[in-house]
């Protein structure tokens, strides 16, 4: 909440419980004057819609970074479980999801998941010409006229016309010749593991907030937004693979181009961001955002939480890479452990003196240099609860020792999260109201300067 309070730029927030949304969108709103995009779905309240696929984003790409952004969008939605991450059928139907989405980025040039996820199973009568046609057609006996063939299943008839449709690249036909020749037996399995990947799509409300894109990436570096995705935890499990698309899609786009400019910098406020699934592309980010001024914060309970989902090996990556670590009081033993083994010993020295037992006057004098924990895992344990430590890269062993920053405790934030979040429509109400109460009160100012024949001028201090 403090960074949320302070940052002017634009920034990115997960935000599992709506909380932060709650407390901080009017603030930014009002005081920092970022527009404010809300991104959840199942809520009647979502201000923002997102599309990868939209025409505005794919408009200009040739066919090698649509298969890019096809190839990237599928390895984010199938993913097997752990250890089963090249089981035949995902891999299977993560490369059905690249056919459609690059059939329809080519003929179209737009698509949506909502589309894509009815893709095995629509009915593809009206898009068939010529002899595909008349595969799925047949004489009507009693009247001649040829009408259509209701127990011919209309996408082999597609497939069959894909592959012969020389307006498309070889890779998207030879696919669709592949399908048109598949065992049946097979591609129902592969049917129905991309239909229980893609099932969220199919969601009347997820669909809605999949139709358009309502924004642009490098908008967020042109304009100062506050992007809140608000997602309930009851909803993870379902809507994660849609975020996992929005933050991939979205943080690789923005780099892109480079950007030095602090004014334009994107912060990413990653809160619990362990919960939305394995997002490797999250761990590079430290290493290699820098120079395209996107600046990650990455937030979970306890070490622990990133080595479920990501690994030990993931684990020490996102440790050697961050820039700063803060530290409140933890609960588990073994990450205070680390964590002090991470700070390191100072060395100190101790003197010992013996003595004889029958010579007083003679004794032995040895000095030892012993080791000695910086902060031990106990300290961190009992850290009480308005006390951090800072840890910045390079310097792990001077520990910095801080106050919490406890924001409802400041007096210039006093009453911030009370400030109420205008939606775009009440916001313009709101100006239409204010800019026909100024007219008004121009038009009776100026009668009345006519009456008396003079004129003065007004203060709009506060206005």
């Amino acid at each position: 909440i403090p960074n949320l309070l302070s940052l002017p730029q634009s920034c990115v927030v997960l935000d599992i419980k709506g909380e932060l949304y709650q407390k901080t969108a009017g603030y930014r709103q009002q005081k920092l004057d970022n527009k404010v995009l809300l991104f959840s779905p199942f809520s009647d309240e979502n201000t923002m819609f997102f599309n990868p696929f939209d025409n505005k984003v794919i408009k200009d790409m040739n066919f090698v970074q649509m298969k890019k952004l096809a190839d990237q969008i599928a390895g984010t939605i199938f993913v097997g479980e752990k250890g089963k991450e090249n089981d035949h059928w995902v891999v299977s139907a993560k490369t059905m999801f690249s056919f459609f989405a690059l059939y329809n980025m080519e003929k179209f040039k737009h698509t949506t998941l909502a589309d894509l996820a009815q893709a095995p199973k629509k009915d593809y009568y009206n898009e068939l010409q010529g002899e595909f046609l008349e595969m799925c057609q047949i004489q009507n006996e009693e009247t001649g006229e040829i009408e259509r063939n209701p127990k011919e299943d209309t996408l082999k008839a597609f497939f069959l016309q894909v592959s012969n449709d020389e307006s498309l690249n070889d890779i998207v036909r030879n696919q669709a010749r592949q399908y048109s020749t598949a065992a049946q037996n097979e591609f129902a399995s592969i049917k129905s593991t991309y239909d229980t990947f893609m099932a969220v799509f199919s969601n009347p409300q997820v669909a809605k907030a999949v139709s358009k894109m309502s924004f642009n990436y490098e908008d967020l570096r042109e304009e100062h937004i506050t992007m809140y995705i608000v997602i309930q935890t009851e909803d993870m499990d379902i809507l994660a693979p849609l975020i996992r698309i929005l933050l991939e899609s979205m943080c690789k786009k923005l780099m892109t181009n480079e950007n030095s400019d602090p004014n334009k910098f994107i912060y990413l406020i990653l809160d619990e961001f362990v919960r939305f699934g394995k997002m490797p592309f999250l761990l590079e980010m430290p290493a290699l955002c820098r120079s395209f001024g996107l600046v990650p914060l990455y937030i979970t309970q306890s070490y622990e939480q990133i080595k479920k989902y990501y690994g030990e090996d993931d684990l020490r990556i996102i440790r050697a890479n961050v820039a700063y670590q803060v530290v409140f009081r933890m609960n588990s033993f073994e990450d205070a452990e680390t964590l002090s083994k991470m700070i390191g010993d100072f060395t100190r020295e101790k003197v010992s003196t013996s003595k004889g037992n029958l010579d007083l006057l003679k004794h032995n004098v040895s000095t030892n240099a012993e080791g000695y924990k910086l902060i031990t895992a106990q300290d961190i344990l009992s850290n009480p609860i308005d006390k951090i430590y800072i840890l910045v890269g390079g310097f792990l062993n001077r520990p910095i020792k801080a106050d919490v920053n406890f924001w409802f405790k400041v007096k210039e934030w006093e009453g911030a999260d009370k400030i109420a979040y205008i939606p775009p429509n009440d916001e313009a109400q709101t100006s239409t109201e204010q800019n026909s109460q100024e007219e008004q009160i121009t038009k009776e100012e100026t009668e009345s300067n006519q009456n008396n024949y003079t004129y003065g001028f007004r203060s709009f201090k506060g206005y």
